[in-house]
């Protein structure tokens, strides 16, 4: 008796296995590509907030008449809705938030034209383009404009803070590692960028 097993193709088995090694690559693939998506708009972000930064700078060291005569203690902070308020112990940030004129339409003082850029450089508007303002470009920003020492000339600390992530809803999206203390449904990775300058 002659017995030969002719194989005339896969086993059941060994289609399954070529099945998971090929899905385990797919898979591996797919989560690259997502932490790279992540990781080019992390870095669109940073890009973003350092041109704002610079736009504002120049807008200041236009307005040298108001920003080189900040008192020591200038501390202030824009919200995404353009109220600015004091954040330090003086009154600069109520000045501001108090002078809105429009500077296209009328003739405005130092601290109007200051007031009016602080708001546009936020909420967008007709002196920085028609790309919008911070709030438009970047997650829940919030922002703050400090004198740093007591030289002259002034040396001020512009700082742009954002969170990371967040859904396409606005609400934070959920990430257990983002900070000691926080749960994983109400955490969110802040990022800043700070940038001192004289005007």
């Amino acid at each position: 008796m002659d017995f030969k097993y002719k194989q005339d193709g896969f086993t059941l088995i060994e289609s399954m296995v070529a099945l998971v090694i090929l899905l385990f690559g797919i898979l591996g693939a797919l989560a690259m590509q997502s932490a790279a998506v992540s990781n080019t708009k992390i870095a669109a972000d940073r890009s973003i907030a350092a041109i704002h930064t610079s736009s504002i700078l120049s807008k200041m060291n236009s307005n040298e008449d108001y920003w080189q005569t900040v008192p020591v203690g200038f501390d202030i902070g824009i919200a995404a809705d353009g109220t600015i308020s004091d954040l330090g112990a003086g009154t600069d940030g109520a000045d501001l938030e108090a002078a809105g004129t429009d500077c296209v339409s009328d003739v405005c003082s130092p601290l109007e034209t200051a007031a009016y850029n602080l708001k546009n450089w936020v909420q967008g508007g007709t002196s920085f383009g028609s790309d919008g303002g911070i709030s438009n470009r970047l997650p829940a920003p919030t922002t703050r404009i400090q004198r740093i020492g007591n030289d002259f000339p002034v040396m001020l600390e512009v700082t742009i803070l954002w969170n990371e992530k967040r859904s396409t809803s606005g609400a934070p999206m959920a990430a257990s590692f983002y900070a000691a203390g926080n749960t994983a449904a109400n955490s969110v990775r802040g990022i800043q960028y700070t940038v001192r300058a004289r005007p």
